[in-house]
């Protein structure tokens, strides 16, 4: 097969690009994008109030469809994050507890389902899994893998051939003193997107037949390093950039604490933030410029587009840099967007307890595929179904950190160190009162903590005796594993 959309590619890859033969009839069904961002955290999105940057792509695409409000990470690190959206499983039972860990042998994964519900499948960017040429199962896969790929990385050759007097290791070279050092249309992201363009511009001409698509386009930013093109410099508005989030570090645990950096440069920091919010508007960008082709080339009606992140930054909210253990809204929450779905109304909003979990689900669903995937829940049929929501959200990072929440608090639990951070969203909504160790709530962690326990025996895998799966247990496992 001809694959023009891997014109930059200056190599072969052994997951590259073939024909998948003898997959079945589409069907009629949706083509299907999901564009996932990494470390992207909402609130620096107009579409969750931030002003400091206008985030005109994803403004289109939440006009497009439904944002959630209530949405969170599975895991607020990356490997486990996007293992769970791989697999609708948690790091629990999908044994990525960190990064760079393999998955458990055995399980089921979204891009290998939806190929066999017969769609070309393609993948461009960030996987993130290990080892880091192993696509889950994409018929196509343009990696940008942060140079775990080594020599093998093609944007690092990409920008070697280009630039042959540079001694290019990685792909962060050009990233110099909170800028990208060479023009827009080289930076990786930029790249990632030519790619995905090459792609759908083949499957307009026909190149894999009726099958419809699935498009996976993983954006390496805003995560660090911290480098907009300077074509953005100046696109974020630098009075509207919050301030950092400082509260005491007493009475947090020692995890916490001990992650704790010391940030005695605030000048820098506020660089740091007002370069994150430019290199969102890279990402912006990018959004709009796939929006844009599908459009011109008639192809948007019938594709349905997910839009969300692993997890986002916490960029020196609560002395915390990048993200971890710990419940702040900054980086457990996410963006969700599920835009120019036939079962959505344009520019709706819902406060259902949504994960990246559930990305996995939405898909399947519009492939007409009712087996589920792990724990994974149709957002769609969320919005439209509340007795399908979520009771509570769970999120978890190796066994340092479990967090649930409902739609009030949000508990995290330290498990050997027997800390409990407890936060009101609604009232306090940046985070700034710990509950934990006030005996007012006590009735509030009792419940999360029976709700965390719950969790932990559905990731192992439930095992009751018939006689003692009571109706009462039934209807209790059902509202946390409705499949």
């Amino acid at each position: 097969m001809n694959c023009n959309y891997i014109k930059y590619l200056l190599m072969s890859l052994p997951l590259g690009c073939y024909a998948a033969n003898n997959v079945a009839d589409n069907g009629g069904k949706r083509n299907v994008l999901v564009i996932l961002c990494d470390q992207l955290r909402p609130d620096f999105l107009n579409i969750y109030g931030g002003k400091m940057v206008e985030t005109e792509g994803i403004n289109r695409l939440a006009q497009m469809g439904v944002v959630f409000d209530n949405a969170t990470t599975a895991s607020p690190v990356s490997g486990p994050a996007r293992a769970s959206i791989m697999t609708g499983l948690y790091p629990s039972s999908h044994g990525v507890w960190t990064n760079d860990h393999v998955f458990n042998e055995g399980l089921d994964y979204l891009p290998k389902r939806m190929t066999d519900n017969g769609y070309i499948t393609a993948a461009f960017g960030k996987l993130h899994h290990a080892p880091a040429n192993d696509s889950k199962g994409f018929n196509i896969y343009i990696p940008m893998e942060e140079s775990r790929l080594k020599d093998n990385e093609p944007y690092v050759r990409y920008m070697r051939k280009k630039y042959p007097d540079e001694r290019i290791q990685r792909y962060n070279h050009f990233s110099k003193g909170l800028s990208f050092a060479k023009p827009m249309n080289e930076h990786y992201d930029y790249w990632t997107t030519d790619n995905a363009l090459g792609f759908l511009d083949d499957f307009n001409a026909g190149v894999f037949g009726d099958r419809p698509f699935f498009l996976w386009l993983s954006l390496q930013g805003p995560h660090g390093p911290y480098d907009p093109p300077k074509e953005l410099k100046g696109s974020a508005d630098e009075s509207k950039i919050p301030d950092r989030i400082k509260v005491s570090m007493d009475e947090l645990p020692s995890v916490i604490k001990v992650r704790s950096p010391y940030f005695n440069n605030e000048e820098l920091l506020k660089k740091e933030r007002l370069a994150y919010a430019e290199k969102i508007k890279l990402e912006d960008n990018q959004t709009a410029r796939v929006l844009d082709f599908l459009k011109e080339n008639g192809l948007l009606e019938n594709t349905t587009i997910i839009f969300s992140a692993d997890h986002g930054d916490q960029i020196g909210d609560h002395n915390q840099n990048q993200k971890g253990p710990f419940p702040y809204p900054y980086h457990q929450n996410i963006p969700m967007i599920v835009a120019n779905h036939p079962d959505l109304k344009n520019g709706d909003r819902c406060d259902a307890l949504v994960s990246n979990l559930d990305i996995a689900a939405t898909c399947l669903e519009i492939a007409n595929d009712t087996v589920p995937l792990g724990l994974s829940r149709s957002m769609s049929k969320m919005v439209n179904d509340k007795s399908f929501q979520r009771e509570v959200n769970f999120a978890e990072f190796c066994d340092s950190y479990k967090m649930v929440e409902d739609k009030q608090y949000r508990m995290a639990y330290f498990p050997f160190e027997g800390e409990i951070m407890l936060y009101d969203k609604v009232k306090d909504p940046y985070y700034k009162k710990n509950l934990g160790r006030d005996s007012k709530y006590d009735s509030v962690k009792l419940s999360f903590m029976k709700h965390l326990m719950d969790f932990q025996i559905i990731c192992k895998g439930i095992k009751i005796e018939a006689q003692d799966f009571t109706n009462e247990i039934q209807k209790e496992v059902t509202k946390k594993n409705p499949y």
